[in-house]
């Protein structure tokens, strides 16, 4: 029991004797690795950030250009369907003069 507190009491003599012998320049370098490693996981944590940002984004820009394709291609049809309707609207312009130029024929052979 004696032997272990001897050794107990060394061992704390010996921690303080390293302690002790913290010099300036030690410590700044201490410090300085600190400071390293902590700026190089706030730089990390910003990178990831910054990824992970970087990865919405491009996901949000494809939606937003399959939103586009489709946009376009409804724009197709629309004016698809116009000429179509200004075809057929055109047509039956055609067809109600002609029907009118028969009715005043019509009209006027009657008249005679």
């Amino acid at each position: 029991m004696v032997d272990h507190q001897e050794e107990q009491k060394a061992l704390n003599r010996g921690r303080r004797s390293i302690d002790a012998e913290m010099t300036f320049p030690v410590a700044i370098s201490k410090a300085m690795v600190w400071l390293l490693v902590t700026l190089l996981g706030v730089t990390g944590m910003l990178l990831s950030w910054l990824c992970l940002g970087q990865m919405e984004t491009s996901k949000t820009l494809v939606r937003m250009e399959e939103r586009s394709a489709a946009a376009i291609e409804q724009n197709k049809m629309f004016h698809q369907e116009m000429e179509r309707l200004t075809l057929t609207d055109n047509r039956l312009s055609l067809e109600l003069k002609e029907l009118q130029i028969a009715a005043a024929r019509h009209g006027w052979k009657g008249a005679e």
